[in-house]
C-alpha cells in the first residue's frame, strides 16, 4: 500500500473526518482500490474496507508493541 494512502487512512479513521488531499496519485489510488468514495469532491470519506483495514493495522500494532514491552 502506499505510505501517504495508508496515513490519511489511519488519520481519518481516529479523527472520523472526511479526507482531503492534493496528491493525486494517493487520491487515485484511495478511490481506485476501493478505500475512499467522494462525499462532495475533493472530499473523501473511508469505505467499509478501508475501516477494516484501519482496524486490523491498530490491533497489529497494538500486537507488536505488546511484544516489545516484553
Amino acid at each position: 500500500m502506499m505510505a501517504l494512502a495508508h496515513t490519511l487512512i489511519m488519520r481519518s479513521h481516529s479523527s472520523g473526518n472526511p479526507i482531503a488531499t492534493t496528491d493525486r496519485d494517493a487520491e487515485f489510488y484511495l478511490i481506485n482500490h476501493g478505500f475512499a468514495a467522494y462525499s462532495q469532491k475533493p472530499l473523501m470519506v473511508l469505505t467499509k474496507k478501508a475501516e477494516e483495514y484501519a482496524e486490523r493495522e491498530k490491533a497489529w500494532n497494538a500486537q507488536q508493541q505488546r511484544r516489545r514491552t516484553r
